[in-house]
């Protein structure tokens, strides 16, 4: 296990400070081997313990400043595509820049342990090639934001951010169904298995009793997040303090 989690964490290390062209192709393969050893870990869970007996636990990363809930569900998309989870809100206070408390979200990944570790550090390398995608975008796309206000250059980068996430999480469940298709036709049996954890993690969440929060909007226009979308397709994935009572699940 520790030499697979090594390996992925090398290439999207990697992933993260080199070109566009190699880090889609990076991010493609790690993305692979951690959905695929994913699948084949829960089905040798299964066989060896007689029912799945890996914990359920929840993972909270703070979002805070004027992009948190752009990051909300940015991440929400990536956690979505990469399925057997689920993933909250919750308003929390949590450190901005210069050590500041400031309020912000909470994003809670629910799910099997070895799931959400996964996707955080998914979540995480994503993030930052994002980063590093807007920067480009915002470079070519400066004869087009010059004369705008410093509101509505904030609304485009939040809707870069947000279709970036979209596009990147639609090409993790692709490659989610090839997989789990894949393994289903050389052993039958993968998509009881995950459609058994699944339900258990819905379970989970129905006891919280997260009230279902509101449907999310999308922000900027429609050239960042045509421009935001098509980054996101070329990151190509192979075919703090929470305020109580304010957990909801994402909606849109």
């Amino acid at each position: 296990m520790e030499k697979i989690e090594t390996r992925i964490a090398a290439l999207l290390a990697k992933a993260e400070s080199t070109t566009p062209q190699e880090a889609e192709a990076l991010t493609a393969k790690a993305a692979e081997m951690m959905m695929k050893y994913g699948i084949d870990q829960a089905r040798i869970n299964e066989a060896r313990l007689g029912g799945s007996r890996e914990g359920i636990v929840q993972s909270a990363v703070f979002h805070g400043g004027v992009y948190a809930n752009s990051w909300v569900l940015f991440s929400h998309y990536i956690v979505s595509g990469m399925g057997g989870m689920r993933s909250l809100r919750a308003r929390a206070y949590g450190k901005g820049r210069g050590g500041k408390m400031v309020k912000g979200w909470n994003f809670i990944t629910v799910g099997f342990e070895n799931d959400v570790k996964q996707a955080d550090v998914l979540v995480k390398s994503l993030s930052l090639q994002c980063v590093a995608a807007m920067a480009r975008w915002q470079e070519e796309a400066e004869w087009r934001m010059f004369m705008m206000p410093p509101s509505q250059k904030t609304g485009e980068r939040k809707g870069f951010i947000e279709a970036y996430g979209a596009a990147a999480g639609g090409r993790l469940r692709d490659l989610r169904t090839v997989l789990v298709e894949q393994s289903e036709s050389e052993s039958p049996g993968a998509l009881v298995v995950m459609d058994r954890r699944k339900s258990e993690v819905d379970a989970f969440v129905d006891d919280i009793g997260p009230r279902k929060g509101r449907a999310a909007t999308e922000s900027g226009s429609w050239e960042a997040r045509m421009d935001g979308s098509f980054a996101g397709r070329q990151a190509d994935v192979g075919q703090a303090r929470v305020a109580a009572g304010a957990t909801a699940e994402i909606g849109g």
